[in-house]
């Protein structure tokens, strides 16, 4: 991508716990797998999505190149300097096969 400027990691174990309003609860041991560069563009419009037929308020919608993160998935994006710009679940996944770009909304 032309102008990517975060990175975006994606969380590999398995045993998540979530909190009573479905928030990721972070563990010591957690494992993180590069994906690659990426933009991550906060929500300050409040805009919402629709995943199956229900509507969601997202925190950051993200570009990447690559294929599929599954919803449900946990992901975080950090700065070229290493602080957190996002960190939360996949709420949507879309793929774009010709240009080989995906997007989520998390």
């Amino acid at each position: 991508m032309i102008f990517s400027p975060h990175i975006l990691y994606v969380r590999l174990d398995s045993n998540v716990e979530h909190d009573e309003d479905g928030n990721p609860i972070s563990s010591q041991d957690e494992i993180w797998e590069e994906v690659g560069e990426c933009r991550c563009d906060d929500n300050g419009t409040a805009r919402q999505i629709s995943v199956g037929g229900q509507l969601f308020d997202f925190s950051y919608h993200i570009v990447y190149t690559g294929g599929n993160i599954a919803p449900d998935t946990e992901v975080k994006v950090l700065d070229v300097d290493g602080t957190i710009r996002g960190k939360g679940t996949v709420k949507r996944c879309s793929v774009n096969n010709y240009l080989n770009y995906s997007q989520i909304w998390i």
